[in-house]
């Protein structure tokens, strides 16, 4: 089932056609005096089938796992005073939930990085050594959205007009290989329209319950 937020999929490494080189870690943007970090029910990150709950502060994720233990991430190159869990995701289908966390917003767009439990620590996700960045949002000149078929792959679809009227289109399929995504596929296309369904398919995602806040 299509999510309710139209999302804008930026990869650093990929999507737009050139890769980002990797910068280290910024400082957290103060917060807002009224922030306040909430935590947050989600499922099972570790696992053991069940629970977890999901605490995001302006310098770093932080999980409580069911059993007592807890485990916790820095958060890099942010850009929002605010950072919030938007929703997290069994990508690789292992039977422990990927974390989508909101780092960064803009005008139209805001933007998520993916962390995981990988059975020893919580880490961010990364592509050829580089932070990604997915951006969630976009305009009528152009848009991405994503999906997570549950197969271990994320697929990743982009739509650009350079007229106004007709559309490029784009689809990479990356796989989730422990915290790397890695490029398996790319496909091309050209659509007459914005009407054109695989321009709507390409603003849109379909991916656990992000977009959705973590619920």
């Amino acid at each position: 089932m299509l999510r309710g937020l139209v999302l804008l999929v930026v990869l650093a490494t990929a999507c737009s056609g050139s890769s980002t080189p990797a910068a280290g870690p910024e400082p957290a943007p103060s917060p807002s005096p009224s922030y306040s970090p909430k935590p947050t029910a989600v499922g099972d990150v570790d696992g053991d089938g069940r629970t977890d709950v999901v605490t995001v502060t302006p310098a770093s994720v932080q999980v409580q796992l069911s059993h007592g233990g807890a485990l916790s991430a820095p958060l890099v190159d942010i850009d929002t005073p605010q950072p919030v869990l938007s929703g997290v995701a069994d990508v690789d289908g292992d039977h422990r939930y990927e974390l989508f966390v909101e780092t960064a917003r803009g005008v139209s767009a805001s933007f998520v990085t993916i962390y995981r439990y990988d059975g020893r620590a919580l880490r961010e996700v990364t592509a050829a050594g580089s932070h990604i960045r997915l951006g969630v949002g976009g305009s009528i000149t152009h848009g991405e959205g994503f999906s997570c078929p549950g197969d271990g792959s994320l697929v990743v679809r982009r739509a650009e007009t350079l007229n106004g009227t007709g559309y490029t289109l784009r689809t990479r399929t990356y796989a989730l290989a422990g915290n790397v995504l890695e490029l398996r596929k790319e496909t091309t296309a050209t659509a007459p329209s914005i009407d054109d369904e695989r321009v709507a398919a390409a603003f849109q995602v379909d991916c656990g319950s992000v977009g959705e806040g973590g619920s």
